[in-house]
């Protein structure tokens, strides 16, 4: 194939697919002129989008290129990453040029971001400093405001989306890591999902998020809010602990799904990895998801 498309179709037989030529459907750069999707179509549309670069990278594909408009949704909901197949020699990223599937990982993140957030200030950002570029992202996450999402997911989204655009690509996790638990929390969302949504976009009465809420920065934390500590990894309830869920039935579900849970002080809740829970302020929150870039960063440059 020289131009083709890879496409997440939905329904019991459902899966990812490559097929000759450009995707069918609307982009998702118009669709979000309209509005953000609802939170649990939001997440599925992200997991669907994490599928299939985990098939692209088995297959050894690179798209260079994945953004939103590159993303198109159908009357069916499948989703697709329209592009593959044509030789890119620079791309949006810190890295400047494809350098395997991780350089993907960087649009995954970029186009997550705009699934959660109107306020796209990760545009323009520069590559030209590791450390600036890294608390643009961390500023930019810790910002959207999720009070319509659950609250035991907001800290593994944050995390993911973050990560997703670390400046050091090797840093970035994987694909698949990410879908177990974007499709994982999305289930545990009422409402329509992705099939439903879909046709609503095409035919143009598709419900997207509440403006207002949308446009509010995260909310601070109450009075006497209690903190966590980083005492390292607690039990996990819930959908991650019992595996990954099928998005539309048709993925084969992976076992011992993981997400990064840590203890605080009362009692241990699904929460962020770097250290606070989501009635932090957007202040402490940003210090403390940074402290654990940068730790991140140090450990391996001591390895």
């Amino acid at each position: 194939m020289s131009d083709f498309h890879y496409v997440r179709t939905t329904g019991v037989d459902g899966g990812v697919d490559a097929v000759d030529g450009p995707a069918i459907g609307i982009d998702l750069a118009s669709v979000l002129k309209d509005g953000l999707p609802p939170p649990k179509v939001a997440l599925e549309i992200i997991a669907a989008l994490c599928e299939i670069l985990d098939i692209a990278d088995q297959d050894g594909e690179i798209h260079g290129d994945v953004s939103p408009a590159a993303v198109f949704i159908d009357e069916t909901g499948a989703i697709s990453i329209e592009g593959f197949g044509i030789d890119r020699e620079e791309m949006r990223a810190p890295e400047g040029r494809p350098e395997g599937t991780l350089s993907d990982l960087y649009g995954l993140g970029y186009v997550a971001y705009r699934l959660l957030s109107s306020n796209d200030t990760l545009h323009d950002i520069a590559f030209d400093d590791p450390d600036e570029h890294d608390d643009t992202v961390i500023d930019a996450v810790i910002q959207v405001n999720f009070e319509d999402f659950p609250e035991e997911a907001v800290g593994d989204i944050q995390w993911y989306v973050a990560k997703l655009m670390s400046f050091d690509w090797e840093e970035r996790p994987p694909a698949v890591d990410a879908w177990r638990t974007f499709i994982a929390f999305s289930s545990e969302i009422e409402g329509d999902g992705i099939m439903a949504w879909g046709e609503a976009v095409i035919n143009g009465d598709a419900a997207f998020r509440d403006q207002e809420v949308v446009a509010r920065k995260a909310a601070p934390p109450p009075a006497g809010a209690d903190e966590e500590d980083l005492g390292g990894p607690v039990s996990m309830s819930g959908p991650l602990a019992a595996g990954a869920i099928n998005f539309g039935g048709g993925a084969s579900p992976v076992p011992s799904a993981m997400a990064f849970i840590w203890s605080i002080v009362k009692k241990p809740v699904a929460a962020k990895p770097w250290g606070l829970n989501a009635g932090a302020s957007s202040s402490s929150s940003s210090a403390a998801l940074r402290a654990f870039f940068m730790s991140s960063r140090d450990q391996k440059a001591v390895a």
